[in-house]
């Protein structure tokens, strides 16, 4: 990533930390510390750090002295200064790394569980410039805060817990927080998990987003899932825990994308076994069963005649 598009969303964020006047705590520079930690080494993370704090100093200076009329002012040149950012951004980042940056930003202004008027201005701005369709922004605002919108649409959710129906509340935070209306939210049942793992599909880029509330030492792409905080379930991808069986892209992409598909099979072997001539050595008898648009491999030594 170039360093003037670093140092645009280094600035983006220090535009968003600065709408609280009360200032950011240490979770949300965190969340900054975080994603800069994904593109960055140590060293460079610290200098993008320092950035951070001297763009904050400077929009937090004088605040307690502005008059109503001064802070309008102040509102209206932030906003200009941010679609400038965006601008940048746009011209430097892909869709799903914009994606990454407004997630991120989220996070950031729903640190402390309150989204103001002003708050959600500012990341309703950032997701027009990033060509964030209003019923994805809706989902997203939902998936990362719990704030439902007349744009969520509840068909591109879906829950993973130990409940045999979606209904069965375990306690978990998007339980506590389901809006009364979710019969169109897909299901998985998955056995001995504590809590549960939320899936949002975005259409728009063809990737899913997963979160999970529990108290599990879950794991994703080989790295530990966070709890309340949302990762990309990409292509291919395993989310794997000591007490379940693996959950895999594709259960998941099926419930979303099997629609597309127009004949459904199942794929069938009985007592399928291979034996070289004059050998007792091949594969032993064995049998298995699919549906389509799952993955079926054949594991055994070197030469057995797979």
């Amino acid at each position: 990533m170039s360093e003037s598009v670093l140092n645009a969303l280094t600035h983006l964020f220090a535009i968003v930390a600065n709408v609280n006047d009360e200032g950011v705590s240490v979770k949300a520079r965190r969340i900054v510390e975080s994603y800069l930690n994904l593109y960055l080494n140590k060293l460079l993370v610290t200098e993008y750090l320092e950035l951070f704090d001297n763009y904050l100093d400077f929009y937090h200076r004088n605040n307690d002295n502005f008059s109503d009329e001064q802070a309008n002012k102040r509102t209206a040149s932030n906003s200009v200064k941010l679609l400038r950012i965006c601008k940048k951004i746009n011209e430097g980042l892909n869709s799903k790394e914009k994606l990454i940056v407004f997630l991120r930003l989220v996070e950031f202004v729903d640190e402390d569980e309150i989204i103001t008027k002003k708050e959600h201005e500012f990341i309703k701005t950032v997701a027009e410039a990033f060509n964030i369709p209003n019923t994805e922004f809706g989902n997203l605002l939902f998936f990362i805060s719990g704030k439902s919108s007349d744009l969520m649409q509840h068909d591109f959710l879906m829950h993973i817990n130990n409940q045999d129906t979606p209904e069965d509340s375990d306690g978990s935070w998007f339980e506590r927080n389901r809006p009364t209306q979710l019969h169109h939210d897909k299901h998985i049942y998955t056995e001995n998990l504590s809590g549960e793992l939320t899936v949002l599909y975005i259409k728009s880029i063809q990737s899913f987003l997963v979160k999970y509330t529990g108290t599990e030492q879950l794991v994703l792409r080989g790295q530990p899932l966070m709890p309340n905080r949302a990762a990309f379930f990409d292509n291919g991808s395993i989310i794997k825990g000591n007490r379940i069986k693996p959950i895999y892209y594709s259960d998941v992409a099926s419930h979303f994308l099997g629609g597309e598909a127009k004949t459904k099979f199942v794929f069938r072997a009985v007592n399928l076994s291979y034996y070289f001539r004059n050998s007792k050595y091949g594969i032993q008898p064995f049998s298995f069963s699919e549906k389509s648009g799952q993955l079926i491999g054949i594991m055994g030594g070197s030469g057995v005649g797979k």
